[in-house]
């Protein structure tokens, strides 16, 4: 049986054939990242929806330990990021000497 695609989804197959490459580790990701306003916005509202859903609920006394680890998310992701190029420019380094 062929299967063609339906007109309407191929809007979407255009947009994971962009978008859904995952670049191998060694490979620079050529995928956009989101405008800062953009991200700005939706992390509030994430912020907004946490802090909005347990009050008056038995894991109000979590929301801060919850909260905690939403931000702690994205230190741990600068944190790796640093590591990376602290461990990239050493070889660099390493690399211009020998």
């Amino acid at each position: 049986m062929d299967h063609e695609p339906n007109p309407s989804s191929q809007h979407l197959f255009d947009e994971l054939a962009l978008h859904g490459y995952r670049p191998f580790e060694d490979e620079s990701d050529p995928r956009p990242l989101p405008s800062s306003d953009a991200a700005t916005l939706a992390l509030d509202s994430a912020a907004k929806a946490l802090c909005d859903l347990f009050p008056d609920t038995r894991l109000e006394a979590d929301l801060p330990d919850l909260l905690w680890s939403f931000v702690n998310l994205f230190h741990s992701k600068a944190d790796r990021v640093t590591r990376d190029l602290d461990d990239n420019e050493t070889a660099r380094r390493r690399s211009q000497a020998e």
